[in-house]
């Protein structure tokens, strides 16, 4: 885990989806290379989330110790 931005950020290699907070997009699915309390890095084959400032909805399901937990939040994009 590495420190950024003020949180500890753990390296992680999910797949999950990334829309835009309305519904007015089709969800893109994304790599997730890290997660922090304050956000995520996101890697996707299109630019048309990649705009700073949008709201937007990423949804992904971890797998620890036998449990799955799928998480849908909430935030806007950054640089």
């Amino acid at each position: 885990a590495r420190e950024m931005r003020g949180s500890i950020r753990v390296p992680v290699r999910l797949v999950g989806s990334l829309a835009l907070a309305d519904g007015q997009s089709s969800p893109q699915t994304v790599l997730i290379t890290d997660l922090s309390l304050g956000g995520a890095s996101v890697s996707t084959a299109s630019s048309q989330l990649g705009t700073p400032g949008l709201e937007v909805r990423l949804e992904f399901t971890l797998r620890a110790a036998g449990l799955k937990t799928k998480f849908s939040v909430q935030g806007w994009t950054r640089e």
